[in-house]
């Protein structure tokens, strides 16, 4: 329900169609389930049987009209009622197989329930009817972002950007969605300059804030890192983790006192932090080893932004520093960052000699890496070398019968 209500402002429901196209009574009986549409959401009421009612009495009168089984579909998806709605769209397009509108929606709906193919066919058809819509780009560029198709998606957000111009909330969210993926992907520059034009926009200022100063910190720049976290910290004083981040800062700046004071802070705001508590008691820069331990709980926590930052600072810390190594790129394979991944994994394999009877792991992230990568053979020699170290490990054996 609340992820349609975003959906619904960014669609502008409740405006069914042109009026100016339709049947003067269809347009006057749309008319009066959008009021009373309207009214629910000003109220905050949850009452939704008056648009309902009226809706239904649009499509009882004017059967032949889709506009009329758009708006009934849209008082369904407040009702949650997501099988009706699905059904009414659907009729929508069975009398007019070029309503744009209703593509979209339906395929908005399917997004939000996670039928992704569903969602890009209805995406898709609704762009060959109306390429100047910002919103289904966006939202096209998201399937493709989920479906790890990360060219396809920026290209979808830079047309967002174009077409949404005019409509900033709009053109703040394509901005985000195109910044994180660049995050994501460590594209860091591009990434900055789409946080900056997204500050621009002043809509969610303070998330904004948080996302250039973690690419910031990712690419070494720490001083600009601090300067967003003090200016997040003047709209969100309650942010912890815009504290915890300056802190750590300051204390790699050789700065302690103002660190023991964002340490404080956060204790204020939440006594019960006992990584606060020990950090109090320490007022030093944190070791690569405490960098990997925060990492490694990032990642159980499916952070992977801030587990990537937490192992390049263990890295920025000591480049030798083959665990760290080894679980960035982990990371970067869990964020589909494949070339990324196989970066990080290179030095760690070269070195695998060193790390005892650990030595056959790198040899078996590389070996999936590649498995998903499609070098099939490239896959069978790493899986075989993992073998050869350790022949107990069922995963490798499992992988090569699937190869």
């Amino acid at each position: 329900m609340k992820q349609w209500v975003l959906a619904a402002v960014m669609f502008g429901v409740g405006l069914s169609g042109s009026a100016a196209a339709q049947d003067a009574n269809i347009s006057s009986c749309t008319q009066s389930v959008n009021e009373a549409i309207q009214k629910s959401i000003k109220s905050f009421s949850s009452d939704w049987t008056p648009a309902l009612k009226l809706a239904t009495g649009c499509v009882n009168n004017y059967p032949k009209s889709p506009h009329v089984y758009l708006t009934r579909a849209q008082v369904y998806m407040y009702l949650d009622q997501r099988e009706k709605a699905i059904q009414d769209y659907s009729e929508a397009i069975a009398l007019d197989a070029k309503f744009a509108q209703a593509y979209a929606e339906r395929g908005q709906l399917y997004y939000f329930d996670q039928e992704p193919e569903a969602a890009l066919a209805d995406f898709n058809r609704a762009l060959e009817l109306n390429v100047d819509s910002a919103q289904t780009y966006l939202l096209r560029g998201m399937v493709f972002e989920g479906q790890n198709k990360y060219q396809s998606a920026l290209a979808d957000y830079a047309q967002a950007i174009v077409q949404g111009r005019r409509m900033q909330p709009l053109d703040a969210m394509a901005y985000k969605q195109r910044a994180y993926l660049y995050l994501k992907t460590f594209q860091l520059p591009l990434a900055i300059q789409d946080f900056t034009q997204w500050l621009t926009l002043d809509v969610d200022k303070a998330e904004a804030y948080t996302g250039r100063a973690l690419a910031y910190e990712l690419m070494g720049e720490p001083l600009k890192a601090l300067a967003d976290y003090t200016a997040l910290l003047k709209i969100d004083p309650s942010d912890l983790l815009a504290y915890s981040r300056r802190a750590e800062i300051y204390l790699d700046q050789g700065k302690p006192q103002q660190a023991k004071a964002d340490f404080q802070a956060i204790l204020k705001l939440d006594p019960a932090q006992a990584f606060t508590q020990s950090r109090l008691k320490r007022l030093l820069p944190l070791s690569p080893q405490e960098h990997y331990a925060q990492g490694m709980q990032a990642a159980k926590e499916q952070s992977y932004l801030m587990a990537q930052a937490s192992f390049t600072a263990c890295l920025r810390a000591k480049p030798d520093a083959l665990p760290c190594l080894l679980e960035r790129g982990k990371v970067h394979a869990k964020l589909r960052n494949l070339e990324l991944a196989l970066q990080d994994y290179q030095p760690v394999v070269a070195q695998a000699d060193e790390m005892g009877e650990m030595a056959f792991v790198p040899y078996l992230m590389r070996g999936f890496l590649y498995r998903f990568m499609g070098e099939n053979e490239l896959a069978k020699a790493d899986l075989n070398k993992v073998l050869s170290i350790n022949p107990t490990i069922q995963e490798a054996r499992d992988a090569l019968e699937q190869l």
